[in-house]
């Protein structure tokens, strides 16, 4: 068999071959992470901003239950702080609202309390002695064409509505658990918030967040709250 010598040209050849296809390779490598890094700075990023409310303590009335004395109907503000466009927002809330039903009856039966909230054909039934009524339990989702950036300035505030329901059976969990009188008031179970949009690049997202309502100023008729979310 021949031998096959090499020669340090060749030797430098090579060397000077491998490095230059590293080279080529750290290259695409750094183009694809600098591609990745502008096409993440320029994605949405959306939060709800945490607010105060001041809820009535569970009258005959839903639609009187939640409400700031100045306002019809409790929101939350959902901003973009990322670079980039959120089109095609569609929101749903999701909470327990057959539990919540049964933990504020079970209350108000054991204080003898002729208030008892229902769900009936998709509606809350809120029964009192002398009236009652009916809210929506579970919403049709909600629909935003386009939310721009808050550094933009063309951006405008986009407010969500929060189930009247929800609100409504908030109110009496603290109402009655105040009545109670029992030195501890348990938290209510969380409002989730399911936001899916698509990005400027035409990529679907899906967004979770979970809503918190945590009082601080607590009376028989009334009651002061933060609303907080957080990501799921």
């Amino acid at each position: 068999m021949p031998e096959v010598s090499i020669s340090l040209t060749d030797i430098i050849a090579l060397a000077a071959s491998a490095a230059a296809c590293l080279s080529a390779i750290a290259a695409l490598v750094a183009v694809r992470q600098n591609h990745k890094q502008r096409v993440a700075s320029y994605e949405p990023h959306l939060v709800l901003v945490d607010r105060i409310l001041t809820l009535r303590a569970f009258p005959q009335l839903p639609k009187q239950a939640f409400c700031e004395e100045d306002e019809d109907e409790v929101t939350v503000q959902i901003v973009n702080l990322g670079l980039g466009a959120a089109r095609d927002l569609t929101v749903n809330w999701k909470f327990p609202g057959k539990q919540m039903i049964s933990s504020v009856n079970r209350t108000a039966q054991r204080l003898q309390s002729p208030v008892q909230c229902k769900y009936l054909h998709r509606f809350l039934m809120l029964e009192g002695k002398h009236s009652s009524s009916s809210v929506l339990m579970y919403p049709a989702e909600s629909r935003v064409n386009f939310l721009l950036p808050v550094s933009v300035g063309e951006a405008f505030p986009v407010n969500l509505r929060i189930p009247m329901s929800y609100m409504t059976l908030v109110s009496g969990h603290y109402h009655f658990a105040l009545r109670r009188d029992s030195g501890h008031v348990s938290d209510p179970p969380k409002l989730e918030c399911c936001i899916q949009y698509d990005d400027i690049n035409g990529r679907t997202r899906n967004l979770n967040l979970i809503i918190s309502i945590e009082p601080f100023d607590i009376s028989m008729d009334l009651f002061r709250c933060t609303l907080q979310s957080t990501r799921r």
